[in-house]
């Protein structure tokens, strides 16, 4: 029941948002609208996404694969980032993704270096589980 109801509230809103659509859309936070409104199954928001990419400007699509939205993704997130129709050449794309890799892997290696410098003071709780 309430999964039919959020579907027809986000409905609702995006009707709303139609209209407002590119003047809210922009280079920082393209990838995580798109990726929620996948996750919503919105496809009409999808494809005016998929637009905006396609009649941007090529500095735009730039700004957008260098944005911390991009770079933040996770795996399953950047396979649907990648599949869709940026307006650049694939050698960008690749140094795009070449950065996001090394992005996750300073995450990684970040939290590790946490989790060995903070004193654990609960060794006694892991022993308990």
């Amino acid at each position: 029941f309430y999964q039919a109801v959020e579907q027809n509230v986000v409905h609702a809103v995006g009707d709303i948002f139609e209209g407002k659509f590119s003047e809210c859309l922009n280079s920082n936070n393209f990838c995580e609208f798109y990726l929620k409104i996948v996750g919503w199954n919105l496809s009409a928001f999808q494809q005016q996404c998929e637009m905006f990419l396609k009649t941007s400007d090529v500095s735009l699509t730039h700004l957008v694969l260098q944005s911390n939205s991009f770079l933040s993704s996770n795996l399953k997130d950047m396979r649907v980032l990648l599949s869709l129709p940026w307006k650049c050449k694939e050698e960008t794309i690749w140094d795009s993704v070449l950065q996001w890799a090394d992005h996750q892997a300073d995450i990684v290696c970040c939290d590790q270096q946490d989790k060995e410098i903070s004193p654990s003071n609960d060794d006694d709780d892991d022993l308990k589980d």
